[in-house]
């Protein structure tokens, strides 16, 4: 049976393996119409499953918490072994594109291992290569997606690698998501290109994905509802001038209990853009035990934005090793009560530096004056095993080490043999 027949009877508790191939169809003409995308519903307990024979993640040559970079991508889509899905749209501003594959108003169906390249599958606006849409229980796991910058003649709001939207407990787990960007003066600031975004959802869960060289790298976006949402264990890294890494608005307005934003590592390397950002009336988001490294100099750019991030969020445990400047937490436009902070390890070179309202305070100790905030938490280098060798784990003796809220470890690496971005088949 060929790949798009099976695709129209796979049912419930079936398993649809895809052999090694380029695969291209009709487009779907529309942002929720995927081109590769089941048929049927699965359901709780017994998904649909549709799994290349060879993840795309395995194929690039990257180790467990290693970097990306666009030699590994090329490995992808050069690679004799991979499940590489195609459509034949064009890139527009909405009438011909379509996502590459996903799940849209599908239930418990699992897209696992495959690649998509937006030259070859692109997306209409307000979608991306890969989605979940209007579904419950589905997952994207183990791809890799590949976007191209956006340019003059392609109005493309809302462009990222995977789109959730709209949906009950969508998973994105294990996937490189990069290129997901704008160059033109047509788009709206750059948080809407952005590797993985979520957009009015449910349990939302983000985790071990490597997200590099986008506008934003994970963009969690305008959730009014419940949310409890899980990002964890991703790999952000943006190695020039672009965004921030993990971007967060309006989340659990209306009574959603936590999102928990723990043990992720944020690397940028030569830019001036937040490492993370907490932003406009985000209730309830726990940034707790980040590991955030990069150039943080002020006038917008801080290890962490939280202007106006509501009541509920905590800052805690985390390490913040600045490569430039000083400037550590700026919350500069509140509205509401300072987001509170301790445990964490502030580094840099230059001192320290953070915002409240409208004061600097250019200590420490005159932070913890001004706010009460940070009694706790310290200065000084975190200690890691080998800094200029990207390997972020803590060395044997870090101060950081017992330095948490727990007694233990500050930082992403608590236990120290955690895998930061995808899971490789060994």
């Amino acid at each position: 049976m060929d790949f798009v027949t099976a695709l129209t009877t796979v049912a419930a508790d079936g398993i649809l393996g895809v052999l090694p191939g380029v695969y291209t169809k009709a487009h779907g003409a529309g942002r929720f119409n995927p081109a590769w995308t089941t048929t049927n519903s699965g359901t709780a307990g017994h998904p649909i499953i549709v799994v290349a024979k060879y993840s795309a993640v395995d194929l690039g040559g990257a180790s467990n918490n290693g970097l990306w970079n666009q030699t590994m991508v090329d490995n992808v889509f050069t690679n004799s072994n991979r499940s590489e899905l195609r459509h034949d749209g064009t890139r527009s501003t909405g009438a011909t594109g379509s996502p590459a594959f996903g799940v849209s108003s599908k239930n418990y169906v699992y897209f696992i291992g495959f690649c998509a390249d937006e030259n070859n599958a692109a997306p209409t606006p307000d979608s991306g290569p890969a989605v979940i849409i209007g579904s419950t229980g589905s997952r994207i796991y183990r791809s890799v997606l590949q976007g191209r910058s956006v340019v003059a003649g392609w109005a493309s709001d809302n462009h990222p690698g995977i789109r959730m939207e709209s949906s009950t407990d969508p998973y994105a787990w294990d996937n490189v998501c990069t290129g997901f960007r704008y160059y033109d003066t047509l788009q709206n600031g750059g948080h809407n290109h952005c590797g993985i975004q979520r957009y009015e959802c449910t349990g939302t869960n983000v985790q071990h994905n490597f997200c590099l060289f986008n506008n934003t790298n994970i963009y969690l976006k305008d959730q009014d509802s419940a949310a409890n949402e899980t990002v964890k264990f991703n790999y952000c890294y943006n190695p020039e001038d672009s965004g921030s890494n993990i971007e967060i608005l309006n989340t659990n307005e209306s009574g959603g209990t936590d999102t928990i934003c723990s043990q992720n590592l944020c690397l940028n390397t030569i830019n001036t853009a937040p490492g993370l950002i907490g932003q406009d009336q985000g209730r309830n988001i726990k940034w707790r035990n980040n590991t955030v490294i990069g150039d943080f100099t002020g006038g917008g750019s801080a290890a962490i934005v939280a202007h106006y991030q509501d009541i509920g969020g905590e800052i805690n445990d985390n390490i913040f090793y600045c490569r430039g400047g000083s400037t550590f937490i700026d919350q500069q436009f509140r509205s509401v009560a300072i987001v509170p902070s301790n445990y964490n390890r502030f580094y840099s070179a230059a001192g320290f530096s953070s915002r409240y309202n409208s004061s600097t305070h250019a200590s420490l100790s005159a932070w913890r004056t001004a706010t009460g905030q940070d009694n706790n938490s310290s200065t000084g280098d975190p200690s890691f095993v080998n800094y200029g060798g990207n390997d972020f784990k803590l060395a044997g003796g870090s101060p950081c080490l017992t330095g948490s809220s727990t007694g233990g470890p500050q930082g992403c690496y608590i236990s120290g043999s955690e895998v930061i971005g995808p899971r490789y088949a060994a």
